[in-house]
Parts: structure tokens; C-alpha cells; sequence
């Protein structure tokens, strides 16, 4: 399936147009759409959504959070009933606004827990997908999954409901892990006395200027590499290398943004000595060149 399959079809309403599909009971998928400006736009589910950018910008207003900006390659994992108000400050009928929600039924969530609690437990803690919202840059493997479940959702097939729960609960062990991520990684000075990997994410940024080595890092975490390597991946979704490459790209953001340092700069005291594979990991991680995301940041201010 292609965009122009999905997206390609009459407009009947201009702001929050839903295309709905049941995913056999396990899930419904919407695609909301905006043809044109709007503000404060409410919407609200009864079971735990993954809302995923596609194209366009909004700007999210949610409980106990301020106002922030969401755009296509993040998501946002929210409670049951918590309410969303929306602003569409870009969207027009020449580049509409479009997402994915994935609402997610209550049992095959709890099922998917309790399997991953017995057949694959964490070191330290037990898995869980807690009732709060967080936003996230998705990786490779949310991507992937994500767009495997808008593909099939279009599927003629007799084997869709066998699929779709196992694309579906790929889905819930990934949001899991990004979840496990962002607690210990944006937290990290809270748990490096009592969790391996807090330690180890401490050193990174601390030393972001740094070329990293696994055994090294091992070490930190008392592992042997080939352990560090797994364990770390299983926990977070990412492997340390990824870890690492987000973090140099999200300082190289900031200095970018500060406008004190030009590309070449910013990509010496990230650790990076070619400047040419600099600007392909940021281009990678961010949609956009070094430079014009430079330049995007001044016009915005």
C-alpha cells in the first residue's frame, strides 16, 4: 500500500477528517486528516492510543504538560479517556495534516505484559506499560511496525486477525521498551546508584565528545560485552551505538539552535572528525541537513 492509496479519496470535513479501521477487535487504526487551520480541536479514546505524526505540525495541549510541538517521526502514547486539544497551525488543502491513532484494547495489552514477564523478565524491575503520557522520537522499530499495521489494515486476508496480533504485540514490547528508555535516559541522575545502565547513560553524556568503546562501557555496567550489548538492547529497544548517535545528534541540535557554531564546529565537538558522515547521521535522526536545519531554526526563532 502507498500514500496515495490511504489518502486518496473525497474530503467531506476539513479539520479531523477519520478514516477508521477494526483490526479484529484488537485494535482500531484511525487516520485523522486537516485541511485547514484550526485551534484547540478536542479528541479523546477509552483505551491507551499511540498517536504517530505523518505529515505536517501540531501543536498538543495535554494535561499537566505545557504546549508543545509534534511533528511527523514522533509519537505519543496516551492513557484511556485523557483528553487531547489540538492546534493545526500549518494545515491547508494543498499540504494537510495527517496521523495515525492506534487504540489498543485493553486485554491485549495486559496479555502482552504478562507474557513478557514470564517469558523474557527484566534484571532489575518487571515490564509494564504505565497509565501516563509520553512523547518520543520513534526508531527504527516502532517505524517499521507502524507502518506494517496501517498496510495491513487494508489486507483481504484470512489470516489478517493471526497477523495483525502479532504485529500488534511487537507494537506493545517496543512502546514498552521506549518507555523503559525514556524514564531511565531523561532521569538517569536518579538511578545511577541502583540501575547498571543509569550509570552507563551517565558517563555517555557526561563525555559526549568521546569515541565509545563496548568493552569499556561494559565494564561500567560489570558485564561482559557480549551480555551489556543484549541486555541493553532488550531493555531500551536501541543498542548502545543508537543510544549514543541520539544523544550526540540532540547536543548538536542545541548548538545548531544557539547559532554560536557552524556545522563543522558542532561536528568537532561531537567527536566527529568527517564532517560528510556528520551531516548523513543528522540528516538520518532529524529529516533535515545540519545546515538547513541551522537555518530553519533562525527563521523560527
Amino acid at each position: 500500500m502507498n500514500a496515495k492509496s490511504l489518502f486518496d479519496r473525497r474530503i467531506d470535513q476539513l479539520v479531523e477528517h477519520r478514516t477508521s479501521f477494526n483490526l479484529e477487535d484488537l485494535a482500531e487504526l484511525n487516520i485523522f486528516e486537516t485541511w485547514q487551520k484550526a485551534e484547540m480541536v478536542e479528541l479523546q479514546f477509552s483505551s491507551t492510543l499511540l498517536v504517530s505524526m505523518i505529515q505536517g505540525r501540531k501543536i498538543m495541549h495535554l494535561k499537566d504538560r505545557a504546549p508543545f510541538e509534534f511533528m511527523p517521526g514522533q509519537s505519543l502514547v496516551m492513557p484511556s479517556n485523557e483528553l487531547m486539544q489540538i492546534d493545526f497551525p500549518d494545515a491547508t488543502l494543498e499540504r494537510p495534516t495527517r496521523c495515525m491513532a492506534l487504540a489498543i484494547a485493553p486485554e491485549e495489552i495486559q496479555s502482552t505484559v504478562n507474557w513478557l514477564n514470564e517469558c523474557r523478565p527484566k534484571d532489575d524491575s518487571r515490564w509494564q506499560l504505565n497509565d501516563a503520557n509520553y512523547a518520543f522520537s520513534n526508531d527504527s522499530g516502532v517505524n517499521e511496525v507502524t507502518s506494517r499495521i496501517i498496510r495491513i489494515a487494508r489486507e483481504d486476508n484470512p489470516a489478517k486477525k493471526q497477523i495483525i496480533q502479532t504485529s500488534i504485540r511487537e507494537l506493545i514490547i517496543r512502546l514498552m521498551q521506549t518507555e523503559a528508555r525514556e524514564i531511565i535516559l531523561k532521569n538517569y541522575h536518579k538511578y545511577t546508584a541502583r540501575h547498571r545502565f543509569a550509570h552507563v547513560v551517565n558517563y555517555i553524556n557526561e563525555n559526549l565528545e568521546k569515541n565509545f568503546n563496548m568493552d569499556e562501557l561494559a565494564e561500567k555496567a560489570c558485564m561482559s560485552t557480549s551480555r551489556f550489548y543484549k541486555n541493553f538492547k532488550a531493555e531500551f529497544g536501541i543498542t548502545p551505538l543508537e543510544y549514543i548517535q541520539r544523544q550526540k545528534i540532540d547536543r548538536s541540535k542545541r548548538y545548531l539552535k544557539s547559532g554560536r557554531k557552524n556545522v563543522g564546529e558542532v561536528a568537532f565537538a561531537m567527536g566527529y572528525s568527517n564532517t560528510t558522515y556528520f551531516i548523513k547521521l543528522f540528516r538520518k535522526f532529524v529529516g533535515l541537513t545540519p545546515a538547513a536545519y541551522q537555518k530553519r531554526m533562525a527563521i523560527l526563532g
